[in-house]
């Protein structure tokens, strides 16, 4: 307005050839080029300004990157594996009808309609344990109706993590099959694998399945499972194991297992039967007859009396005894006061080859025990016998005729040694009256006949009931009367924390075994080598290799089907073949049996 008012007067003095609002235009361009001049200058800062900030933030984030390249360049080549490998994401079909696995290559190139084995799409959810991926791609391979190339093994554990019995399993693959028979190839595959992992019952009930849907599994897979049920004492199991099975299929090694079960469950006859159908060894070979076996049938014969029916068989079988196992015979049947069958040991142990001096003094012994009783009225054969028969009652889970001998002894007058206490007791925890066990165990302290054995049964007890504090509860009571925990109890103890998966305390337990003097055995080293898994730590891997190189005794057969059924499942045939040459070098393959070494091939075969 200032200015206006300014160059108002000019307008008259204009010069007639300009107009007004040429004159007012000429007069204000000072001022018009002075405003334009000032804003071109801040929209010029504000363009510095902002290219400056721009320039900070890449400054910045420049040096982000170089602190965390490595970082970032590592990410970038797993996401070029990832793409190249598995895919992009999102690209693949996801009709809901489509079948597994089919491509356009299968799609044009099968034209005759046969089944081929289409691979289930591979996932990263097999390998980290999702276990309802696994059972995404059963599902998928179920409603499919061509073979589909899927871990069954895998699918079968996640059933059994959620929850399922192999029953229920069993039905679910019966299900399956029915509707999607080329699935029976899938199947026919899988005890083999179930073998692997030891798992007997869920090993037995598709055995069962198989041959429902006629097809019979290899005869190895029966030999492992009836080994399998004879480590767990399941003797009715082989035998129910062996009769699914035709006679003529059974192999020797077979016929040696069943022959072990049915002496354990006290059938002499039943065991006499597969000694006899087993064929002789060719000349030159090792009897099909173990040490322990050949034992078993023996101590049998020996209570039926039938000592040489029993060694005929065995000296057809080229059969052999350990001296020690002979003199551990012949002692018992000596305390049984068993004079007659004393004396056919001593000839089936010449007919052996085994030494006579120590059954002589057996012999003589069983005659002084008979002719000599203890003042009780009963003696100490007697007791023994008694204990033996109480001992047979609990294998066969007849607890009523178990406690009907003990009641007999107690009311007869005869004063009990802890030895008969503690068979009852046994005979109680087996049965799996548990109640009655305590009970029984609470007189056993009354009467002050407890022992160390007894305390070891009846923490065995709670062991397997999965009552960890009452146990622990037991053995600081047991330390307190002042009875030291053995190799059995710390056994125990170890076992139930490698069930639990307790490492640390399986760790803390063998330091506190052995620093209460007492050395781990062949037993310990078994039981610790059941806690190994692909998972195991390194350290872990050497502190057992360590805990059994320095085991008192020698490392016998049973121990090193144990280190090699452990390398097989971590993995480490390396390890193994270093175990090996360790034993070779000490003479520790002089023994080793035909199964042992075919194990051994298996291991490197796989």
């Amino acid at each position: 307005l200032k200015a206006r008012r300014n160059l108002w007067p000019s307008f008259a003095w204009c010069s007639d050839q300009c107009s007004p609002t040429r004159s007012f235009l000429s007069l204000c361009r000072p001022r018009q080029t002075f405003l334009v001049n000032t804003l071109l200058f801040n929209c010029i800062s504000a363009s510095m300004a902002l290219m400056q900030a721009a320039s900070l933030f890449a400054s910045a984030v420049g040096e982000a990157a170089s602190l965390v390249w490595m970082e970032l360049a590592m990410f970038g080549l797993a996401a070029i594996c990832y793409v190249f490998l598995i895919g992009v994401p999102g690209l693949r079909p996801t009709k809901p009808n489509a079948k597994i696995g089919k491509g356009a290559t299968a799609s044009k190139g099968n034209s005759s309609g046969e089944c081929n084995a289409i691979p289930l799409e591979p996932r990263q959810s097999d390998a980290s344990g999702d276990r309802p991926a696994v059972l995404d791609d059963w599902e998928r391979a179920k409603a499919s109706s061509e073979v589909a190339e899927l871990n069954l093994a895998s699918v079968v554990d996640a059933m059994r993590k959620l929850g399922k019995s192999p029953s229920d399993i069993a039905d679910e693959l019966r299900s399956a099959i029915n509707k999607n028979p080329a699935l029976l190839s899938n199947v026919s595959s899988l005890p083999a694998a179930l073998l692997r992992d030891d798992s007997v019952e869920m090993l037995d009930v598709m055995l069962s399945l198989l041959e429902e849907l006629g097809h019979v599994a290899d005869v190895s897979v029966y030999a492992g499972l009836m080994a399998a049920q004879l480590r767990r004492r399941n003797y009715k199991g082989v035998a129910a194991t062996g009769a699914r099975m035709a006679s003529d299929a059974l192999t020797p090694r077979m016929r040696s297992i069943l022959a072990s079960a049915a002496a354990q469950r006290g059938c002499f006859d039943e065991a006499l039967v597969h000694l006899q159908h087993m064929p002789e060894p060719a000349e030159g070979t090792k009897s099909p007859l173990t040490h322990t076996v050949t034992a078993q049938v023996l101590a049998l014969a020996a209570r039926e009396k039938r000592v040489l029916a029993a060694v005929e068989a065995m000296q057809r079988l080229g059969a052999n005894l350990e001296q020690k196992q002979f003199e551990d015979l012949l002692m018992a049947e000596g305390r049984k006061s068993s004079p007659e069958v004393c004396e056919d040991l001593i000839n089936s142990g010449v007919a052996l080859g085994l030494s006579s001096e120590v059954g002589r003094a057996a012999l003589a012994k069983a005659q002084a025990g008979k002719s000599a009783p203890n003042s009780g009225g009963c003696s100490s054969g007697e007791l023994q016998r008694y204990a033996s028969m109480i001992k047979a009652h609990a294998k066969e889970r007849d607890l009523k005729s178990a406690a009907a001998v003990f009641e007999r002894l107690c009311t007869g007058g005869t004063p009990l040694t802890p030895l008969i206490y503690n068979c009852f007791l046994d005979a109680c925890v087996q049965c799996g009256d548990f109640e009655r066990a305590k009970a029984h165990f609470e007189t056993m302290k009354g009467l002050g006949v407890v022992d160390t054995v007894g305390y070891n049964t009846l923490l065995k007890a709670y062991l397997s009931r999965g009552q960890a504090e009452e146990a622990r509860a037991l053995v600081e009571e047991m330390t307190a009367r002042g009875l030291l925990a053995n190799k059995v109890t710390y056994n125990e103890l170890l076992h139930a924390k490698v069930m639990s998966k307790d490492r640390r305390g399986m760790w803390g337990l063998i330091e506190q075994m052995q620093a209460a003097g007492v050395n781990p055995n062949s037993v310990t080293c078994s039981i610790v080598l059941k806690s190994l898994t692909d998972y195991t730590q390194p350290e872990d891997l050497r502190r057992v290799i360590s805990l059994i190189e320095n085991i008192e005794e020698s490392i016998d057969e049973v121990l090193f089907s144990s280190v090699i059924e452990a390398c097989i499942r971590i993995k480490q045939m390396d390890l193994l073949s270093d175990l090996m040459k360790r034993y070779r070098q000490k003479g520790g393959f002089v023994n080793l049996s035909a199964p042992t070494y075919g194990s051994m091939i298996k291991a490197y075969g796989q």
